[in-house]
């Protein structure tokens, strides 16, 4: 069974060669095919037409903000752009229908799906993209994971309907687990296996049994390999906090945890105290909570008291530091929400604030691994630095 792995202009040659070497470390009757650069130009040149009309799209959208002014990070295909893309590399290669292609790409997609299959040809995609915010090794793992999966998935789902339908919505570690983030992916790639029952419905679907050993020998690999990666990774990232109060995981690929003005006057009380602070006292921690809030409020104008400038203020600070009012609990809850979102639940108890009722609440990540450009905790708490 031939499998041609195809790959956007944005997927690098090194991870696209690192994949390939992964896949073809095991062998049995799935054959990958690499694609020299020559048999992507056609490829490319359509991906850059596409690229095109999405920019033409937002300037439309955006009216005097230039497209220019924007991350291009911000670009997506639609599924069916993607599959367009291996249609256009069959027919420029003369790659007959019973074969796979699957092409790579760091482009995300409007469902933000890691990966799926066509319905009516066997054409793949996988998006490449964020996976060292998630896993200690390279992504050439994750990604040669899904590349396998998603053709076993193929042969015995047929279409994505049959997939939704079938495909287990409480993991199990399995590879027909749906995961819908891919921090929730963890569990499948560390366990990396096929269930029993999922193992007698393929083969009962005529899914080769050689195929299915080929698949569980390659997922094996990648789990042995991520897991030794993972014990050298200790510590957690650093934390930098720009000048702009933006907060970035710096070994994370600079990952930015977004919060919102109250949500981060929360988080940086509990930065500002390493050993805690127990929430029936939080009144005494007033002065502290109305100095960070009024530094996050970039709408204050300079030398006027936020107090006096929004009526609003006063009644926010009052609730965050009112013992009988739910509003600083609520913020607590949001924010572990928001890292475990990010990062998952093993590597976010680093970040979010924890601790038992009655005891201090604390963030336990080191402060020696905190650097800030930012005014907000006044002077002298962390090193006023970029984090290099």
């Amino acid at each position: 069974m031939k499998i041609h792995l195809i790959r956007s202009s944005s997927f690098t040659k090194e991870s696209y060669s690192e994949v390939l070497m992964l896949l073809k470390a095991v062998s049995g009757p799935l054959n990958f095919i690499s694609c020299p650069d020559s048999g992507h130009r056609y490829v490319w040149r359509k991906e850059a037409d596409l690229r095109k009309e999405y920019q033409g799209r937002v300037s439309q959208l955006a009216g005097s903000c230039s497209f220019d002014e924007r991350e291009e990070e911000g670009i997506s295909l639609e599924w069916q752009d993607l599959f367009d893309l291996c249609t256009i590399y069959r027919g420029s290669n003369n790659i007959p229908e019973e074969d796979y292609v699957i092409f790579l790409t760091p482009i995300p997609n409007p469902n933000y799906w890691f990966c799926s299959f066509a319905d009516q040809s066997k054409d793949i995609f996988i998006h490449t993209d964020e996976w060292g915010n998630y896993l200690p090794c390279s992504s050439a793992y994750p990604i040669a994971y899904l590349i396998v999966s998603q053709v076993l998935q193929k042969l015995f789902y047929g279409t994505v309907g049959r997939k939704l339908e079938r495909s287990h919505e409480e993991p199990r570690g399995c590879m027909n687990d749906f995961c819908r983030e891919k921090a929730q992916i963890l569990f499948k790639l560390r366990t990396a296996d096929i269930c029993p029952d999922c193992i007698d419905e393929m083969m009962g679907a005529g899914v080769r049994g050689d195929i299915i050993n080929q698949a569980i020998v390659l997922f094996e690999l990648a789990r042995k390999e991520m897991l030794f990666r993972q014990r050298f990774r200790q510590l957690p990232s650093r934390m930098h906090i720009t000048s702009a109060n933006v907060i970035h995981l710096v070994d994370y690929q600079n990952k930015v945890i977004d919060l919102s003005p109250l949500e981060k006057t929360v988080y940086f009380l509990l930065l500002k105290y390493p050993e805690g602070i127990v929430l029936a006292d939080r009144e005494q921690y007033r002065e502290d909570i109305a100095l960070i809030y009024s530094r996050l409020n970039v709408y204050a104008p300079k030398g006027e008291s936020l107090d006096d400038y929004d009526p609003k203020f006063a009644e926010r600070v009052n609730l965050l530091a009112n013992r009988f009012d739910n509003s600083l609990n609520e913020k607590i809850s949001r924010i572990k929400k928001r890292f475990e979102d990010e990062l998952g639940k093993e590597t976010a108890r680093y970040y979010f604030i924890q601790g038992e009722r009655n005891k201090p609440r604390r963030v336990l990540l080191d402060r020696t691994l905190i650097t800030c450009e930012s005014d907000v905790f006044g002077n002298g708490i962390f090193p006023h630095q970029p984090a290099r």
